[in-house]
């Protein structure tokens, strides 16, 4: 696993290569940041790397609270970049980024521009723009679906607030170097009795209250 940085870590159980985080907003409990790491993967035959993050994005829709996420990501993608200037990540590697980056429906959400498109903020801090996918594409957004049935793809719900439920967390991917074979949010709460017997699972599993609707940020 890499060191923690803030509330993020990234467990493997293929070789880490190289990790590094950093801090983007906040101290102490109220810190804000990210951790990514170059991972090998091996099938015995042929080695490949790819380069995983995980981020933890300020909550709220304050001015700060959305600039604070406007910086996280500038942060985040001028890492990567100076990464592969260091030649501590291949230019060439796949790119996989996910985490709690509280993507709301009523927020500007210039973050989630930001790292989709390479379009940085504020150039003079965090330099020049460009794509985090090695062909100059834009990231895809993978936003899978509720136990892999379709339909719903919110991981964040709660019914006692006047909020609408919405998908905080998420999972973007160079398209050009990686084919999706299958994803899913779970839900424990819509699993049959068969199906959570099955996996060894209980209705409430992913919820925070089940019985008032409340799921603080579902598992992707």
């Amino acid at each position: 696993s890499t060191m923690p940085v803030a509330d993020n870590v990234i467990v493997s159980r293929f070789r880490i290569v190289w990790s590094d985080g950093r801090i983007a907003s906040g101290s102490g409990t109220n810190a804000r940041g990210h951790v990514l790491a170059l991972i090998e993967l091996s099938d015995g035959q042929s080695t490949n790397e790819i380069l995983v993050g995980g981020a933890h994005y300020k909550s709220g829709g304050s001015r700060n609270e959305v600039a604070a996420r406007t910086k996280h990501s500038d942060v985040l993608t001028a890492h990567i970049r100076e990464a592969r200037i260091d030649d501590a990540v291949p230019a060439s590697a796949p790119v996989i980024l996910a985490g709690d980056f509280n993507a709301y429906a009523t927020d500007p959400r210039r973050h989630m521009d930001i790292l989709i498109h390479g379009d940085i903020e504020n150039e003079t801090a965090y330099g020049f723009d460009g794509s985090l996918d090695p062909s100059g594409a834009d990231m895809m957004d993978l936003l899978p679906t509720h136990n892999a049935a379709g339909g719903e793809t919110w991981t964040w719900r709660d019914d006692t607030q006047q909020f609408d439920s919405y998908p905080l967390d998420r999972i973007l991917f160079t398209g050009s170097t990686l084919d999706v074979t299958g994803s899913f949010v779970l839900n424990t709460a819509i699993l049959t009795d068969v199906d959570l017997d099955a996996a060894g699972l209980e209705a409430g599993d992913v919820a925070l209250e089940l019985d008032r609707g409340v799921f603080d940020h579902l598992p992707l």
